[in-house]
């Protein structure tokens, strides 16, 4: 006869996904204005890098938090939609930079786009301090 194994107890991370998200934005926008600061082929490598380390970071904090709040009936398909619109980002993000450049000054689109950036991420922010006031579903 097998013995009856202890149920694993879910643990709680040192953070909150709100003030993990609210450091990485902070990080993310310091890399983003080391961008504008870049002035050699080196420094952009350098800060592209950084940019680089951020995203370790944030994507999979993105999961944990998708799938800690999801629903277990529908989390597959909220995370398959994430992992869908980072790369359709990945994709349209140069293009539409591309076309912004082409049409405008490079100031003006990078400002342009920085500020929907910054849109975006104030949409974020809000959803996450919706989302860090609930309670993850209990697993069973």
């Amino acid at each position: 006869r097998l013995a009856r194994q202890p149920r694993l107890r879910t643990r709680r991370t040192s953070s909150p996904p709100r003030v993990t998200f609210v450091v990485a934005l902070f990080v993310s926008l310091l890399v983003v204005g080391a961008f504008a600061a870049a002035t050699t082929f080196v420094g952009f490598l350098v800060v592209a890098g950084a940019l680089g380390a951020v995203e370790g970071v944030s994507a999979p904090m993105q999961k944990t938090v998708l799938t800690r709040y999801a629903p277990q009936n529908v989390r597959g398909g909220i995370v398959s939609l994430n992992a869908a619109a980072q790369n359709l980002g990945k994709t349209v993000g140069p293009l539409v930079l591309g076309i912004a450049v082409a049409t405008t000054d490079a100031p003006t689109a990078f400002l342009g786009l920085g500020a929907g950036g910054v849109v975006i991420a104030a949409l974020l922010l809000g959803a996450v301090l919706v989302i860090g006031k609930q309670e993850p579903p209990d697993s069973a």
